[in-house]
Order: C-alpha cells, then sequence, then structure tokens
C-alpha cells in the first residue's frame, strides 16, 4: 500500500494506526497478521509480485477471526512512522502479509489514521481503489 505522506511533512507524529477492512467471504481467519515496510519501490496490479519487505517489529501481529465489515488494524510506532515522514524516500509503502490457514481478505482501500501535533489525520492508499478478493485470488 503507497501512501502520500507528504501532508505530513514538517509535524510530529503522536500515533498511527493502519485500518483495513475485512471480506470474509473466504474465510475471516488471520493469522500472524503483520505489518511490514516494502524494501524499494513497487508498482501495485493484480499481476504484479509482492515486494521484498521487513516486518516492523515493533507492531504486534493480529491473530483472530474476523467477520466481514470488521476492521482490522495495526498500531506501528509512532517513532519509527516519523522517520518515514522526516526521509519519505526511504518509504516505499506498507505490505501485510499472514502465515497459514490466513484466509481473510480486505475491501476498499486501506486507511492510515492517527494524531500529530496540529490534530487528528487521515490518509488513504494513493495507487488502489480497490484490493476485493475476486480480483487477486
Amino acid at each position: 500500500m503507497h501512501f502520500d505522506l507528504s501532508p505530513l511533512a514538517g509535524k510530529t507524529i503522536s500515533s498511527v494506526s493502519l485500518n483495513q477492512t475485512v471480506d470474509a467471504g473466504h474465510g475471516g481467519n488471520i493469522t500472524g497478521g503483520q505489518l511490514s515496510k516494502a524494501n524499494a519501490v513497487w508498482t501495485a496490479s493484480p499481476t504484479s509480485t509482492a515486494p521484498g519487505f521487513t516486518a516492523m517489529g515493533d507492531t504486534a501481529q493480529i491473530n483472530g477471526n474476523f467477520a466481514t465489515n470488521a476492521t482490522a488494524t495495526w498500531t506501528p510506532s509512532n517513532m519509527i512512522f516519523q522517520g518515514y515522514v522526516d526521509n519519505p524516500a526511504t518509504f516505499h509503502g506498507l505490505v501485510i502479509s499472514g502465515a497459514n490457514p490466513s484466509q481473510a481478505h480486505f475491501t476498499g482501500a486501506a486507511t492510515l489514521t492517527g494524531t500529530t501535533t496540529i490534530g487528528q489525520i487521515e490518509l488513504s492508499v494513493s495507487d488502489a481503489s480497490d484490493w476485493r478478493a475476486a480480483s487477486y485470488d
């Protein structure tokens, strides 16, 4: 997922969360749902391969069964995310991955929410309108 961080330039991040709406049509299980940082520039499309990525070790993995339209939320460290805001050239996007037997898919665009020194923020994925399971299975 790519996010345009330019609206946050010069701001101090107090908190941040990545929110994704679950589509449990193929099953709602998420096992070891991990938030990672993409290692290099990549393009999101139904035929592209996943980029190399590095786990954001400070972010708790998600485990559980989710119903359709439930929100799965990852909460990375504001300090690590501040580094992306301060050095946007090092930020190539986020990757969500899961361990076997994860079945949940996501629908709609992910949102990145949080707070800064000037108030609430909300950013949406900048290069994907919908990550429906039917398009990516």
